[in-house]
């Protein structure tokens, strides 16, 4: 079954040919064009050659932007430096308000899991979509594409957001 993200359309590539997109690579192109200008002090760089582009953001082939790259940096010290710098909530009643904004995002996961495991009805693109914009997603679930396809092997199952589903069950049950 064809969801609306899976949808094709004609869209004008950056050379003003018509291409054929999927509404999710249109919708993932609108982004990424809007993230570039609320971050206005970090260079975006198309480097793929096709494709419908992105407004606003310059294309340069991919060898160009390599050549490109400003010398070696210590990723590990500016990851460092950027922890170091973050703040910490100071109070007791800080750490809780931001646990249960954290507990109401992984139980609006789990309902985004239900409809991908296929225990309720819904929209698996929409879901799929809403799940990805959830913190407990970012915060705890960081891994699982990596880590899913293996899981759901292991268990022997067919459908590996059930997997994906129980450990979010797992972690609603520590809250």
């Amino acid at each position: 079954m064809r969801t609306a993200a899976d949808r094709l359309v004609a869209k004008k590539d950056r050379h003003g040919q018509t291409v054929i997109s999927a509404v999710r690579w249109v919708m993932e192109s609108k982004s990424i064009s809007h993230l570039a200008t609320v971050y206005p002090h970090v260079r975006f760089v198309n480097t793929t050659d096709g494709g419908i582009g992105f407004e606003k953001i310059e294309y340069t082939p991919l060898d160009k932007a390599i050549e490109n790259l400003s010398t070696e940096f210590d990723i590990r010290g500016l990851i460092h430096a950027a922890i170091a710098s973050a703040p910490i909530p100071a109070t007791k009643s800080t750490i809780l308000a931001k646990m249960d904004g954290l507990k109401e995002s992984l139980e609006r996961s789990i309902t985004c899991l239900q409809i991908l495991a296929k225990e309720v009805e819904g929209s698996t693109a929409l879901a799929e979509l809403d799940l990805k914009e959830e913190d407990a997603y970012a915060y705890l679930f960081y891994d699982m594409p990596q880590v899913l396809p293996q899981m759901a092997k292991a268990a022997a199952i067919e459908n590996p957001w059930v997997c994906f589903l129980k450990l979010a069950r797992q972690y609603l049950a520590v809250f």
